[in-house]
């Protein structure tokens, strides 16, 4: 069983604490570095864990990890959206490509998952697990650990690159009849995976699209 959060915090660890464990003993933690040296503690993630999971009793469960097909199904429609919005545009205009690309590669990785949203995932520093990547890839990418709420301009951006993904390619693809419908049913595919099945699950209580609390 993973060691137990008491009056002896744990340095740098990367175990995986369960609220449960933090039940037993509610000693404040003194000294702690947690998972980055300017971050939250181990132990403060552990008891925010254990406040989430009352929360969301009477609303449905919280997940710690991720399955296989959970991630598959998540990470193929997004990649397929992607894919065939660029394939689109590309048929009609290639020069349209790659500010389409930046704003589907980078704002992703170089915005909400290396400032917003995965800098404040439980799910990645906590349980060590993530939806979209492999963990390493994802801590990697990530810049500092966050708890506090997003900001007004984090929002802004947040929800401008979740319209400009599925909007943007729209008009490329009215040539295409074909390629519109399959454009179309990948974004319904991810979004509505998203809003009414994983965002229903999830602990990042401060992101926007959060549906749990």
């Amino acid at each position: 069983p993973p060691p137990r959060p008491g009056r002896q915090c744990l340095r740098g660890s990367r175990a995986t604490l369960r609220p449960a464990d933090t039940r037993r003993n509610r000693q404040p933690c003194s000294e702690a570095t947690g998972l980055y040296p300017s971050g939250p503690t181990v132990c403060r993630d552990a008891y925010r864990l254990e406040e989430d999971d009352m929360k969301i009793r009477t609303k449905g469960t919280l997940a710690d990890g991720f399955g296989f097909w959970e991630k598959l199904y998540a990470q193929f429609s997004f990649i397929a959206m992607g894919t065939t919005g660029a394939v689109g545009i590309g048929l009609v205009d290639w020069r349209w490509v790659l500010p389409y690309f930046l704003i589907y590669a980078y704002g992703i990785l170089g915005i909400v998952m290396r400032h917003l949203t995965c800098p404040r995932c439980p799910h990645l520093h906590v349980y060590g697990d993530c939806l979209q990547f492999p963990p390493e890839v994802s801590m990697w990418l990530v810049k500092e650990r966050k708890t506090t709420p997003f900001s007004a301009s984090e929002r802004f951006l947040f929800y401008l690159v979740f319209i400009l993904i599925p909007v943007f390619p729209i008009y490329w693809l009215l040539s295409n009849p074909v390629l519109l419908t399959v454009f179309l049913g990948t974004v319904a595919m991810w979004y509505s995976g998203q809003f009414l099945y994983f965002c229903r699950r999830c602990r990042v209580k401060e992101c926007p699209f959060n549906r749990a609390f």
